[in-house]
């Protein structure tokens, strides 16, 4: 069985090994990332309230962003100035500490902290995911030379995929949870697998600092870094990937809120669990069948425009079915509109997991190693949360404008798409 799923991920016998024990790192990993994920976002829509959901949605994504450029800075900073091995470690018992402490404060404060706590802990959301991820991807790039990850790139976090399908399905099944934060400890036990998986690879294959025929990893500062062109038009990319990204966030976010109110904390934990699932399966099936493929008949351009195409192409469909059936100007929501809203997030989240991001990695390969990790960590990490602190801002000020509502995100997300297809085409020719 092991076999069939190292043929169908592009595995080779002498990659099996370190494979294997990266799927598991995965796997558990999926489960954190999904129970985390839904306990947040189900607290955060329900504790807030109509009236306040969405000024507490567009306040957190910004918060959220600032902590995360603080954070991923850290974790940028201190990756060469720790053995790696130490350093992922540590990184996975600060991520295992902060689950366990939003636990046992909402065990132990009184019910009317639980609209506050459910603020911090979305705020904490994307900075924690980001560390999360920068580590594992971390792990694989220390793992695997240039050759071996534009072959297995595409499956090799199928592990995660596969755990969070089962844990959102579970969940979307109406599986029985007294208090949805008790989902937390589920999270809290998985960070636990995801150490075990890691401590056993640091081991085995010697996950120290990163050396490199031509010495040690070198810190590349921030000025030095954006004076090269490729490396300027990689933040500049993902930057807009990342502003489009958010602005059908803070939408679906807002609609969600207006879908189910407070008191359907249980459907909405349900409709996250089904929905969410249904975004990883697609992920699971593109990366499977069509990840590959596309990039080697079509190239690594083709694959970073595909999801600006179709996000294009919805956010038209969400705008006119806007005009044409009303759009929300008060606490309640059209289903046919949310429904498209709905699309947009699928989309834009499944194109994100299964291809954009695998691919974009791609493109760092081409680097030095010497620098490559360093600067790797700092745009995916950095560069991606000061593009949320902008464009969480400017959500916050499109907010305050009283005649704003959720189909006029739609309109600026297709300027964005224009300049994040143009930088697509500057990056691959730079590439190339």
């Amino acid at each position: 069985m092991l076999k069939l799923v190292f043929k169908a991920l592009n595995i080779r016998p002498d990659e099996e090994g370190r494979a294997a024990l990266l799927l598991g790192y995965g796997f558990f990993m999926g489960v954190f990332l999904a129970t985390f994920q839904l306990a947040t976002e189900t607290q955060l829509v329900t504790q807030a309230g109509e009236a306040d959901s969405e000024n507490l949605i567009r306040q957190g994504l910004f918060l959220a962003a600032i902590f995360g450029v603080i954070t991923t800075a850290l974790f940028a900073f201190f990756q060469n100035k720790i053995s790696y091995g130490v350093f992922s470690i540590i990184n996975l018992l600060i991520v295992f500490s902060v689950v366990v402490t939003f636990f046992l404060l909402y065990t132990f404060l009184p019910d009317n902290y639980y609209k506050l706590l459910s603020f911090i802990q979305f705020v904490f959301l994307g900075p924690v995911i980001a560390v999360f991820l920068l580590g594992f991807w971390g792990v694989f790039g220390r793992l695997f030379d240039l050759r071996q990850s534009k072959r297995i790139i595409g499956g090799i976090d199928s592990g995660q995929l596969i755990a969070a399908i089962i844990a959102f399905f579970v969940i979307g099944l109406g599986v029985q949870v007294a208090r949805t934060y008790n989902l937390l400890l589920i999270s809290a036990a998985s960070v636990i697998g995801a150490l075990v998986f890691l401590s056993i690879l640091i081991k085995k294959y010697r996950l120290g600092e990163v050396k490199t025929e031509s010495g040690e990893s070198t810190n590349v500062g921030f000025r030095v870094m954006f004076k090269n062109k490729y490396v300027l038009l990689l933040a500049l990319f993902i930057s807009s990937s990342i502003f489009a990204y958010l602005l059908v966030e803070n939408s679906y976010l807002a609609a969600l809120s207006k879908q189910y109110p407070v008191t359907q904390e249980a459907s909405l934990r349900q409709f996250l669990g089904w929905f969410n699932g249904s975004i990883l399966i697609l992920s699971l099936i593109f990366q499977t069948f069509f990840n590959d493929k596309i990039i080697a008949e079509y190239g690594l351009k083709v694959a970073l425009m595909i999801l600006p195409v179709v996000l294009g192409f919805l956010a038209i469909l969400v705008i006119i079915v806007g005009h044409v059936v009303g759009q929300p100007v008060s606490m309640t929501i059209i289903p046919v509109f949310f429904l498209f809203v709905a699309l947009n997030k699928l989309f834009i989240t499944f194109l994100r997991e299964a291809l954009e991001n695998p691919t974009f990695k791609l493109y760092f390969m081409t680097l030095d190693n010497k620098i490559r990790f360093d600067i790797q960590a700092k745009i995916e990490g950095v560069v991606v949360e000061s593009a949320k602190v902008v464009a969480g801002g400017i959500i916050i000020l499109l907010g305050l404008l009283s005649f704003f509502q959720i189909i006029h995100y739609y309109y600026i997300l297709l300027f964005i798409i224009v300049g994040w297809v143009y930088m697509g085409s500057k990056l691959y020719a730079e590439y190339r």
